[in-house]
């Protein structure tokens, strides 16, 4: 038997990335949205957001309006997150 070579049954259990496959498909679909959606809306809604917030320190009803913006900006923080960690959108 040659140096290295072993016999017998193997019963461990690895974890590595064999199906990454998947994953691979998730970031490009996450990238697609990110340029297609999470940018523009994010711009869009951050002029939005700017503008409005000074205001919400007078008005309390704008306050959560303003809370709804910001979550539509951090959109593109989204996209990349899912992106980077290869995770489904459903």
């Amino acid at each position: 038997m040659a140096a290295g070579e072993g016999h017998g049954e193997a019963s461990g259990k690895g974890s590595g990335r064999g199906g990454c496959c998947p994953g691979c498909m998730w970031s490009f679909i996450w990238l697609v949205v990110l340029l297609v959606i999470g940018w523009p809306l994010g711009f869009l809604v951050s002029f939005l957001y700017v503008f409005f917030l000074p205001f919400s320190a007078c008005i309390s009803p704008l306050r959560e309006f303003c809370e709804a913006l910001l979550k539509a900006v951090q959109l593109p923080l989204s996209c990349a997150q899912g992106m980077v960690q290869q995770s489904a959108m459903c």
